[in-house]
């Protein structure tokens, strides 16, 4: 009690020391609520834009593959992805589903060979998992045909626009090489350079022809209905026992595991 009528005395006694600590510490408060703020914001809003741009919310992939993708891309896949689309789809808290897959591959000829990520998509069902069809800068998305959507650096390095032909190249189903001429349909400056330098994007039926397969996907992205979190979903995921979806194994994943290495 003593400390406390003493504090008070003090106080009083010198009232600008007094407001001057009040005013330090009330401004000191506000800016790290600020700064606090800001951060979140700003995790929030990279986090959307990952889940908008790349990884969806959810995503189902053959097992291994995480594992594996380095080493063997195209030889460990999903198959019949039309009927786990179907399947995946008739979840109502399911919005959309669209297949992807991933493979090395070069692009352009001697000595102007480039070596890229390519990314085979279901173009209509793509448009509605990802947001890669609304950074086109020029020409279209690769639902329009046979084809390729390149990032702004690789075309200005190439020095190509909408409607150039390029040769790609490839190892194939079986390491058979495969290697054919497909035009330009667009350019894209997603803002992340690492995709802008070192993808192109085409659409499935076209990745499919230059591997030598078809209906066979990495994985399938999924985007979930307004309401529905990740973590509920894959508490209770589509599938038999939650790993088997059209006869095929495979694992879910949620987004935060994709989002470890794109950050």
């Amino acid at each position: 009690m003593d400390l406390l009528v003493l504090a008070w005395k003090n106080i009083r006694r010198n009232k600008r020391r007094t407001v001057l600590n009040v005013l330090a510490l009330t401004i000191g408060l506000a800016i790290m609520i600020i700064g606090l703020g800001w951060v979140n914001g700003y995790h929030t809003y990279i986090y959307t834009s990952l889940i908008d741009l790349e990884t969806g919310h959810v995503q189902f992939l053959a097992p291994d593959y995480l594992d594996q993708q380095l080493r063997f891309p195209t030889d460990i896949v999903l198959d019949r992805y039309p009927q786990m689309q179907q399947e995946i789809l008739q979840d109502p808290r399911v919005a959309h589903a669209s297949g992807r897959i991933d493979f090395p591959l070069f692009i352009g000829s001697g000595r102007h060979r480039i070596g890229v990520m390519a990314r085979g998509v279901d173009g209509p069902a793509e448009a509605q998992v990802s947001s890669v069809h609304r950074y086109v800068l020029r020409g279209s998305y690769v639902d329009q045909g046979p084809g390729l959507l390149i990032g702004k650096p690789l075309a200005d390095h190439l020095e190509l626009a909408p409607g150039d032909r390029i040769v790609v190249s490839t190892v194939g189903s079986g390491l058979i090489p495969s290697s054919v001429e497909l035009p330009v349909l667009g350019v894209f400056h997603l803002g992340y350079p690492i995709m802008d330098r070192n993808m192109v994007f085409m659409n499935l039926d076209t990745a499919w022809s230059l591997l030598g397969f078809e209906d066979k996907v990495n994985r399938v992205v999924v985007r979930l209905m307004d309401g529905h979190s990740p973590e509920g979903f894959l508490s209770n995921p589509v599938g038999s026992e939650g790993r088997y979806i059209a006869n095929q194994e495979g694992r879910w994943y949620p987004w935060q595991r994709f989002a470890e290495t794109a950050v």
